[in-house]
Protein backbone atom coordinates (compact mmCIF):
# COMPACT_ATOMS: atom_id res chain seq x y z
CA UNK A 1 0.00 0.00 0.00
CA UNK A 2 1.40 3.78 -1.05
CA UNK A 3 2.50 5.96 1.50
CA UNK A 4 -0.83 8.50 0.13
CA UNK A 5 -3.66 5.39 1.36
CA UNK A 6 -1.67 4.72 4.58
CA UNK A 7 -2.16 8.64 4.89
CA UNK A 8 -5.91 8.48 4.05
CA UNK A 9 -6.58 5.63 6.11
CA UNK A 10 -5.05 7.73 9.29
CA UNK A 11 -6.97 10.70 8.94
CA UNK A 12 -9.69 8.47 8.79
CA UNK A 13 -9.40 6.86 12.26
CA UNK A 14 -8.46 10.51 13.32
CA UNK A 15 -11.50 12.01 12.27
CA UNK A 16 -13.37 9.46 13.36
CA UNK A 17 -12.03 8.95 16.86
CA UNK A 18 -12.45 13.26 16.83
CA UNK A 19 -15.87 13.10 16.26
CA UNK A 20 -16.18 11.61 19.80
CA UNK A 21 -18.56 9.24 18.80
CA UNK A 22 -17.21 5.98 19.08
CA UNK A 23 -15.09 4.67 22.34
CA UNK A 24 -13.03 2.64 19.88
CA UNK A 25 -12.02 2.96 16.34
CA UNK A 26 -9.72 0.54 15.32
CA UNK A 27 -7.82 0.13 11.60
CA UNK A 28 -7.71 -3.54 10.54
CA UNK A 29 -9.40 -6.74 12.11
CA UNK A 30 -12.37 -6.29 13.66
CA UNK A 31 -11.48 -6.09 17.76
CA UNK A 32 -13.35 -8.87 19.75
CA UNK A 33 -14.67 -6.00 22.58
CA UNK A 34 -17.28 -5.37 24.37
CA UNK A 35 -16.83 -1.51 24.27
CA UNK A 36 -19.63 0.11 22.52
CA UNK A 37 -19.67 2.15 20.44
CA UNK A 38 -17.02 1.44 18.00
CA UNK A 39 -16.07 1.75 14.50
CA UNK A 40 -13.77 -0.54 12.47
CA UNK A 41 -12.30 0.33 9.20
CA UNK A 42 -11.07 -2.47 6.78
CA UNK A 43 -9.10 -1.81 4.05
CA UNK A 44 -10.83 -3.68 1.38
CA UNK A 45 -8.47 -2.59 -2.22
CA UNK A 46 -6.91 0.31 -4.09
CA UNK A 47 -7.84 0.65 -7.88
CA UNK A 48 -6.43 1.86 -10.74
CA UNK A 49 -8.60 4.84 -12.46
CA UNK A 50 -8.54 5.55 -16.25
CA UNK A 51 -6.49 9.06 -16.22
CA UNK A 52 -6.71 11.54 -18.61
CA UNK A 53 -3.75 11.80 -21.21
CA UNK A 54 -2.43 15.07 -19.63
CA UNK A 55 -2.21 13.80 -16.15
CA UNK A 56 1.45 12.63 -14.91
CA UNK A 57 0.14 10.99 -12.25
CA UNK A 58 -1.51 8.02 -11.94
CA UNK A 59 -5.68 8.14 -10.43
CA UNK A 60 -6.35 5.81 -7.31
CA UNK A 61 -9.58 4.86 -5.78
CA UNK A 62 -8.91 3.78 -2.05
CA UNK A 63 -11.49 0.84 -0.69
CA UNK A 64 -12.80 0.02 2.41
CA UNK A 65 -15.60 -0.70 4.73
CA UNK A 66 -16.56 1.19 8.09
CA UNK A 67 -18.09 -1.41 10.82
CA UNK A 68 -20.47 0.08 13.19
CA UNK A 69 -20.98 -1.31 16.52
CA UNK A 70 -23.60 -0.59 19.38
CA UNK A 71 -25.35 -2.61 21.86
CA UNK A 72 -29.27 -1.32 23.45
CA UNK A 73 -31.42 -4.18 25.19
CA UNK A 74 -34.76 -2.30 23.31
CA UNK A 75 -34.96 -2.94 19.61
CA UNK A 76 -36.58 0.39 18.50
CA UNK A 77 -33.37 2.59 21.09
CA UNK A 78 -31.02 -0.01 19.05
CA UNK A 79 -31.77 0.69 15.65
CA UNK A 80 -32.47 4.77 16.43
CA UNK A 81 -28.80 4.73 18.05
CA UNK A 82 -26.88 2.52 15.37
CA UNK A 83 -28.84 4.88 12.67
CA UNK A 84 -27.32 8.05 14.85
CA UNK A 85 -24.11 6.65 14.89
CA UNK A 86 -23.71 5.80 11.28
CA UNK A 87 -25.54 9.61 10.43
CA UNK A 88 -22.46 10.66 12.92
CA UNK A 89 -19.66 8.74 10.84
CA UNK A 90 -21.26 10.45 7.68
CA UNK A 91 -20.70 13.78 8.96
CA UNK A 92 -17.66 13.42 10.10
CA UNK A 93 -15.67 12.31 7.48
CA UNK A 94 -18.03 14.33 4.93
CA UNK A 95 -17.05 17.70 7.01
CA UNK A 96 -13.56 17.61 5.08
CA UNK A 97 -14.15 15.17 2.23
CA UNK A 98 -10.67 16.69 0.77
CA UNK A 99 -8.98 14.10 3.83
CA UNK A 100 -6.64 17.16 4.66
CA UNK A 101 -5.69 17.94 1.09
CA UNK A 102 -5.09 14.00 0.19
CA UNK A 103 -7.78 13.03 -1.75
CA UNK A 104 -9.43 15.08 -4.89
CA UNK A 105 -12.47 14.97 -7.15
CA UNK A 106 -11.27 12.85 -10.37
CA UNK A 107 -13.25 11.87 -13.62
CA UNK A 108 -13.84 8.19 -11.80
CA UNK A 109 -15.50 9.91 -8.38
CA UNK A 110 -15.76 12.39 -5.69
CA UNK A 111 -12.84 12.76 -3.05
CA UNK A 112 -14.73 10.93 -0.55
CA UNK A 113 -17.53 8.68 -0.92
CA UNK A 114 -19.65 6.99 0.85
CA UNK A 115 -22.42 4.87 0.81
CA UNK A 116 -24.51 1.55 0.66
CA UNK A 117 -25.13 1.91 4.60
CA UNK A 118 -26.69 -1.50 5.04
CA UNK A 119 -27.62 -2.83 8.89
CA UNK A 120 -25.79 -6.55 9.06
CA UNK A 121 -28.21 -9.36 9.74
CA UNK A 122 -26.60 -12.05 11.73
CA UNK A 123 -25.47 -9.84 14.64
CA UNK A 124 -27.64 -11.41 17.69
CA UNK A 125 -29.76 -9.35 20.06
CA UNK A 126 -29.01 -7.10 21.90
CA UNK A 127 -25.89 -6.21 19.90
CA UNK A 128 -26.47 -4.03 15.86
CA UNK A 129 -24.25 -3.43 13.70
CA UNK A 130 -24.03 -1.32 10.48
CA UNK A 131 -21.62 -1.06 7.41
CA UNK A 132 -20.56 1.69 5.24
CA UNK A 133 -18.73 1.60 2.39
CA UNK A 134 -16.20 4.41 1.81
CA UNK A 135 -13.98 5.19 -1.42
CA UNK A 136 -11.45 7.96 -1.38
CA UNK A 137 -9.69 9.13 -4.48
CA UNK A 138 -6.20 10.58 -4.95
CA UNK A 139 -3.06 11.21 -7.65
CA UNK A 140 0.00 8.74 -7.32
CA UNK A 141 3.12 9.38 -8.76
CA UNK A 142 4.16 5.53 -8.10
CA UNK A 143 3.05 2.40 -10.30
CA UNK A 144 0.48 0.30 -9.16
CA UNK A 145 1.20 -2.25 -7.22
Amino acid sequence: MSSQASAILDNIVTVLRQSGRFNVVTLGQRPASNVVPRVCIVFEGLDCLPTDDSYQLLGRRLRCRLYIHTRLADPSQRTARLTELCQAAVDALLADPFRGELCLHLPGGAATELDHIQPVEHVRSPEAEATISLRCHFHAEEDPE
